[in-house]
């Protein structure tokens, strides 16, 4: 399979995490350490991978990776219709360095409590209305003041209380009112501490529940877990929020283990395992197709190793003729037939092979060794002595496919004769490319 030398970002690919079957995904930036950020659909996870477990989404990688015991996944169906159709649900990062800026924080305004003015010689002054302030006015003077005071007084008093030389923590205005400070967050936030409201502040609402993804060690499948399902709805204390979120954290691994193993199953995991059970007829029938093909492809990969048997032992015929042996070109198909996955029923089928091999045990090179030299003939009785050796050994492996036989039945040529005769009587009447189609037991196409 031809790999690409360097994904890009936004190429969709199949790639692989160990313990997983490669998965359908998409390339979205390069990382600073060399790997590659990969977001995986069906899932939606993501993983940081090497270019070497990064394969390119086409028509080969699909014929190798989805086969029945992949799509049959949870999610794999559906990752594979989102790379179809729906591709840019995943985001491309480029090639950038994939790190979260931290916001800087602003610290709070200082409170400043206004202090009294003060007289030159450290007197303080005091507010008109209190104690020791000058006469009160009379007559006339006395009214027109009172009536500014009654008009007016609002805007006069509100700009008087607003003014920094002025004002105190706690004043008075002139008609005798008293003036409260303005309130600041920080003061409440503090007075509540002093006050013993610390129930308050944590008596709140639970933030969203943390959750984790658990893989079934017998199934393979993931699974959400909720952690805080057992969360109060409410907080009595800080403290207490802070032990609970402490215990669950370190707790966390040593639940995902035991529910991996089987150890403690969930409501979660209960519910996976019921789902499972049950496919849509969009997945029952795209598992049918892919174990059509599959179906196919193996048995297309049987009749090509078949022949390739056969092609074989024509070439060891050819290389070993009377008038120009080439001993060579023998050991070399020999070899070639050593190395192939060879079936019980290709012998059985295409029993040439093993009788070739029978002869070859006995071959003694050519029979007029007149016309060679001494250095000839050394050579030739070297190529021979191989060819019997590596006709042995094949023959030997080749005896080994058939668990029936044993060394106290006779010789594997008598035995793959009876094999042979067993073969054509249970394939009688049967047209001649259904018997050669043959990729499986007598009756199995």
């Amino acid at each position: 399979m031809v790999r690409k030398a360097q994904p890009s970002p936004g190429d969709l690919v199949f790639a692989k995490v160990k313990g997983f079957p490669a998965w359908p995904a998409r390339v979205q930036g390069r990382q600073p350490n060399g790997k590659f950020a990969i977001f995986f659909y069906g899932t939606f996870e993501t993983a940081s991978l090497k270019n070497s477990e990064i394969w390119p989404y086409d028509a080969e990688s699909k014929d190798k990776f989805c086969i029945p015991t992949v799509v049959k996944r949870k999610g794999y169906l559906e990752g594979l219709d989102q790379i179809e159709h729906t591709p840019e649900i995943a985001p491309i990062l480029a090639d950038v360095v994939l790190e979260a800026a931290a916001k800087p924080k602003t610290s709070p305004a200082p409170i400043v409590l206004k202090k009294p003015v003060k007289m030159l010689d450290g007197t303080p002054i005091k507010p008109p209305g209190s104690s020791g302030s000058s006469p009160p006015a009379s007559g006339k003077r006395g009214k027109k003041e009172a009536t500014e005071d009654g008009e007016e007084g609002a805007a006069k008093r509100s700009h008087l209380e607003d003014a920094p030389e002025v004002s105190s923590p706690s004043t008075v205005s002139r008609s005798g009112r008293v003036i409260k400070p303005k309130k600041n967050i920080y003061d409440e936030a503090t007075v509540a501490s002093d006050q013993g409201e610390e129930s308050k502040v944590a008596d709140k609402i639970i933030e969203e529940p943390r959750k984790v993804w658990v893989k079934l060690v017998a199934s393979g499948d993931l699974v959400e877990i909720n952690l805080d399902r057992d969360k109060p709805a409410r907080w009595e204390s800080g403290h207490q929020k802070l032990q609970w979120e402490l215990a669950t954290a370190r707790n966390a691994l040593k639940f995902k283990q035991q529910v991996a193993g089987g150890a403690f199953i969930p409501e979660e995991v209960r519910k996976k395992l019921v789902e499972k059970t049950a496919l849509a007829p969009e997945e029952e029938e795209v598992l049918r197709r892919a174990a059509t093909l599959t179906k196919r492809r193996k048995k297309v990969a049987w009749l090509k190793t078949e022949q390739e048997m056969v092609d074989i032992d024509i070439g060891i015929r050819r290389s070993l003729s009377a008038s120009n042996p080439q001993i060579p070109r023998c050991v070399t198909h020999l070899t070639a037939l050593l190395s192939l996955p060879l079936q019980p029923l290709m012998l059985v089928k295409q029993p040439n092979t093993v009788d070739t091999l029978r002869r070859l045990r006995k071959y003694a090179g050519p029979s007029d060794l007149s016309g060679y030299s001494a250095t000839e003939r050394q050579e030739i009785a070297r190529g021979v002595k191989q060819v019997k050796e590596r006709s042995a050994a094949v023959l030997a492996r080749l005896a080994s496919l058939f668990p029936g036989f044993t060394a106290s039945s006779g010789t594997f040529p008598d035995y793959l004769e009876e094999q042979v005769a067993k073969h054509l009587e249970a394939t009688k009447g049967w047209p001649e490319d259904k018997v050669l189609g043959m990729t499986g037991e007598a009756g199995a196409g």
